[in-house]
């Protein structure tokens, strides 16, 4: 399946997400901040990265500007972005294009909206 990077500041997310993505069999390394995203991602390769906005260490919008880095990184360029959030305002999914991102979701997760998002990015 695919190897998927997970960046949430949120114990309890990152779990589900883990528990989720793992019944589907990918393979998963997760970030609790924008930095980890950065560190791990040139090591762990992903075929796609999944971004919380509200993360360490600015708090507001590090999603967006890990999405920023990732995208303008000849690199990581090419890999999908998805933006899961609680933030649900037209002017964040605005911020979401601008960054690059390739899909939004909001939190509550829906479970079937994620992998359909996932299959249409990535084809599993």
């Amino acid at each position: 399946m695919a190897k998927i990077l997970i960046a949430d500041d949120e114990p309890h997310i990152l779990l589900g997400l883990e528990y989720l993505l793992q019944q589907k069999g990918h393979e998963l390394r997760t970030a609790s901040d924008g930095s980890e995203v950065r560190i791990q991602l040139p090591s762990f390769k992903p075929d796609l990265v999944i971004l919380d906005v509200m993360m360490p260490p600015t708090g507001v919008d590090e999603g967006f500007s890990a999405c920023r880095w990732i995208k303008q990184n000849e690199a990581t360029r090419d890999t999908p972005v998805i933006i899961l959030t609680v933030k649900a305002q037209e002017s964040d999914r605005q911020k979401a294009d601008e960054c690059g991102a390739d899909a939004y979701l909001t939190k509550p997760i829906d479970r079937e909206a994620l992998f359909r998002t996932i299959g249409n990015l990535i084809g599993v």
